[in-house]
């Protein structure tokens, strides 16, 4: 029997390449543990969550916070308490990407090569940032919304999907999330941003559900955000879906 042997060493480095690529990619700000485990595929999860802690021990990487609010021991007559909780996010840091940078050629391409995800190349920055506008009285944008929010719901109850991918479907529904979130409440959204948070993760179901329920509803879906952006002159999206 072959004794199985992990390089912590390289997985490591792998990481914060990987959020080093990251880190030029203006759709991303923190990345969730989801993504970074599905861009090292050949390693286990449990090898990546141990290297990610000991990067964030180095201070090579940041994990995201949030502040809540403690309720008081004396209950609604008591003043609520602020505390920070850790949260599903990471970042590279100003020590992370100085290590990376001082990569070798050599073993930079090394470490690309086991890593499946694009890393964005800083130097060729061809994603397109124009801002789309954002009018809520269009029923094209509307049934983009209302059809994402069906994908969500259908998400939430495909037990079978959170048994199996657990972390997929949590990455899925957290992108899907934001992407409504934003539908509805902000001024503008670009093309960038929507493939980021829209397009990939419905590829996702799409691919993995096929003519199921979810990856019928994340077909509309894409149907419904596809003519909506044929409204805004954009004819294109068919090549993002393959």
């Amino acid at each position: 029997m072959n004794r199985r042997r992990l390089n912590l060493e390289r997985l490591s480095d792998q990481i914060l390449l990987l959020l080093h690529g990251h880190f030029f990619d203006d759709g991303y700000e923190y990345v969730p543990f989801a993504e970074i485990r599905l861009g090292i595929p050949s390693e286990p999860a449990n090898a990546v969550k141990l290297e990610l802690e000991g990067l964030i021990s180095a201070n090579k990487v940041i994990q995201e916070t949030e502040t809540r609010a403690r309720a008081s021991i004396l209950g609604a007559i008591g003043p609520e308490t602020n505390y920070t909780a850790k949260v599903d996010g990471y970042k590279i840091s100003k020590y992370g990407i100085s290590f990376v940078e001082k990569f070798e050629d050599e073993y930079y391409n090394q470490l690309l090569d086991g890593l499946h995800t694009q890393i964005p190349d800083a130097r060729e920055d061809n994603a397109d940032w124009e801002p789309l506008p954002l009018d809520r009285t269009d029923p094209n944008l509307n049934s983009v919304i209302k059809t994402l929010e069906k994908v969500i719901d259908d998400v939430h109850g495909d037990n079978g999907y959170s048994a199996e991918h657990p972390e997929e479907r949590r990455y899925v529904q957290d992108k899907l999330t934001v992407a409504i979130k934003t539908l509805k409440e902000e001024a503008s959204i670009s093309l960038a941003y929507a493939q980021a948070f829209i397009v990939e993760p419905l590829s996702r179901l799409i691919k993995r559900f096929g003519s199921a329920a979810l990856g019928v509803a994340a077909t509309a879906a894409r149907e419904a955000f596809t003519t909506w952006l044929k409204s805004k002159g954009i004819n294109f999206l068919d090549d993002l879906f393959k």
